[in-house]
């Protein structure tokens, strides 16, 4: 996607849709997923990550802490504890990143799917971002799970935003930021970095970058 570049300074537009419609799809899913969300105590898990964010005596202490230095957790989502926490330690508080997270991921699956598929493909992929189970129960839940969803979908987003630019170095340099942040979020993250890595690679290679959107979609 470096060479081949028309000479005009002009980027193919991703979409046309309305962004009125996105940040309706965004309200919708922070109004659902917010519903009684602090009816519940922690579950053992989310405590797990709450205790690892407030246990050591500094946020930089966090960074060190044996189970982040031991790859059994990510600290991205405990130093997230750590700093809701200097306001409330509520349930409802805590779970209220997961709920924007999640609420983001809707918003990024549908311009994601609007920008190579078209409106209606973008709403249905949006319903069913939203309605998904496992996607709705973790954006309800204070663990990382909701915030890996949101970068994997953020990295699909940018690479296709990146193939189709002029200047794609700093669409490229954001997407590489965020494979470090998703690692750093969840260690399983690497997972998806390499399958995304693949992708790319194939996409490039046969110099077909439009089926690049429908192989991430």
């Amino acid at each position: 996607w470096f060479r081949r570049r028309p000479a005009e300074d002009v980027e193919t537009a991703l979409y046309t849709a309305d962004w009125r419609i996105g940040a309706a799809w965004f309200g919708l899913a922070v109004a659902m997923l917010s519903l009684n969300v602090g009816g519940e105590p922690f579950d053992l898990l989310e405590y797990s990550y709450f205790h690892e964010g407030l246990r050591p005596p500094s946020y930089a202490g966090v960074l060190s802490d044996p189970i982040s230095a031991e790859l059994a957790h990510g600290p991205v989502m405990p130093l997230i504890h750590r700093f809701v926490s200097e306001f409330s330690t509520a349930p409802f508080v805590l779970r209220i990143p997961s709920v924007l997270f999640g609420a983001l991921f809707v918003w990024c699956v549908w311009s994601l799917s609007v920008a190579s598929l078209g409106q209606r493909a973008g709403n249905l992929a949006a319903a069913i971002a939203l309605g998904a189970p496992v996607a709705f129960f973790y954006s309800r839940d204070a663990t990382p799970y909701a915030l890996t969803g949101l970068l994997a979908a953020s990295s699909a987003w940018l690479a296709v935003r990146a193939s189709r630019s002029v200047k794609p170095v700093r669409w490229w340099c954001v997407f590489s930021a965020l494979q470090i942040v998703g690692f750093f979020t969840h260690y399983g993250y690497t997972f998806f970095s390499a399958a995304l890595g693949l992708t790319l690679i194939i996409a490039w290679s046969r110099r077909r970058p439009r089926q690049l959107s429908y192989a991430l979609i």
